[in-house]
């Protein structure tokens, strides 16, 4: 197994206060986890106590319209090379087979270039996907298979005499799977069986975008998943740490499986498996976040800039889709207020994941 080395250095360096870049990241997308209608949203929100209400409780699968109206807004804040803001969208590449898993007790999925759950159907979402990446707005990458959620536990959690699997197969009748606990997706899975489970995932997303991933973000991963993804061509680790500055650098310590590491650099580069080491460092997640500030994020940035390194935004999907229409509607408000402020300064460059760890590994950029 790797070993993490405090010594993994940037293969370049990158003058990052001179190239003043901006690069939003955003999870989630293609994942029907949550609720499929507006009236199953409300039913189960009315009967979730309020302690135990969460944001992501409000997610929906995004539609057509909703990416035409965050790409129209990207397309009118061009950054100082004339390219509009890139949004690195990282991809839930599968959702549950409900009805096959009903009928065999067994798990089945869903490649999202091919079809949704019953009552998630989004006609014509994989084109609008792809029409997105073709237009120069959407950089898609590589999230999961099955959202922060393992296959075999779910199943386990299903099949319980508890007050846990009442509720997970009160959902499971209403094609939610969000459970309101963390399954880490990877969990107890040996190396063939993680490669078996990795490789269906990666083929959708060659199917959907005609390539495959270059980087890659998760919560759930191994020391072990690290180098299957590497083995699978994904050589930018995303979220080795989230440094936020004037803060410590943020482990998920409840997720003890995680692999991440506090001293982690900035563009670290790991021989032993040839990936490049990203961190996101602002927290840009005005639509649920109730300490969102603008100023505060201004400052960040800078702050970011100062210390020579990439903006890289924590910018969730939940920001621009959600049931809860006053999710979005701030999320909106506040990146119209961000691209604004940030495009009218005329020295700031938006790029992508990709293009950051290209910097970082050979010093010149992906075009």
């Amino acid at each position: 197994m790797i070993s993490f080395r405090e010594s993994y250095a940037p293969p370049a360096r990158v003058d990052w206060r001179g190239l003043r870049a901006v690069v939003f990241e955003s999870d989630d997308w293609g994942a029907c986890e949550y609720a499929p209608t507006r009236e199953l949203w409300c039913q189960t929100v009315a009967e979730t106590p309020p302690e135990r209400l969460r944001p992501v409780q409000s997610a929906r699968l995004e539609c057509a319209a909703d990416l035409k109206r965050l790409g129209d807004l990207l397309a009118r804040h061009p950054g100082a090379d004339g390219r509009p803001p890139v949004f690195t969208a990282f991809f839930c590449l599968a959702n549950p087979d409900f009805s096959k898993i009903a009928a065999t007790g067994e798990y089945h999925d869903l490649a999202i270039d091919t079809a949704f759950p019953q009552g998630w159907e989004q006609p014509g979402l994989p084109e609008a996907w792809r029409e997105a990446a073709r237009n120069g707005w959407l950089a898609p990458e590589f999230h999961t298979r099955f959202h922060h959620m393992n296959p075999a536990g779910w199943l386990s959690l299903l099949r319980e005499e508890s007050e846990a699997g009442r509720e997970a197969r009160l959902r499971f009748e209403r094609a939610i799977y969000y459970q309101n606990q963390h399954l880490p997706e990877y969990a107890g899975l040996s190396p063939e069986r993680m490669q078996q489970w990795l490789l269906p995932a990666l083929e959708t997303f060659r199917r959907l975008f005609g390539h495959g991933p270059g980087a890659g973000v998760t919560s759930d991963a191994t020391p072990l998943t690290e180098v299957l993804w590497a083995a699978n061509g994904i050589r930018t680790f995303c979220l080795r740490s989230f440094s936020i500055p004037g803060a410590e650098p943020i482990v998920y310590h409840t997720k003890p499986w995680n692999n991440q590491h506090a001293a982690t650099p900035m563009g670290g580069w790991n021989p032993e498996t040839d990936v490049i080491y990203l961190s996101r460092n602002i927290f840009f997640e005005p639509g649920f976040d109730p300490d969102y500030s603008f100023a505060k994020t201004m400052r960040d940035i800078e702050a970011v800039w100062a210390r020579n390194e990439p903006a890289i935004l924590s910018t969730h999907r939940l920001n621009y889709v959600a049931w809860d229409e006053g999710l979005p509607r701030r999320g909106f408000a506040a990146l119209g207020q961000l691209l604004e402020t940030l495009s009218r300064r005329g020295d700031v460059h938006f790029l992508t994941t990709a293009q950051v760890a290209a910097l970082y590994r050979t010093g010149k950029p992906l075009l």
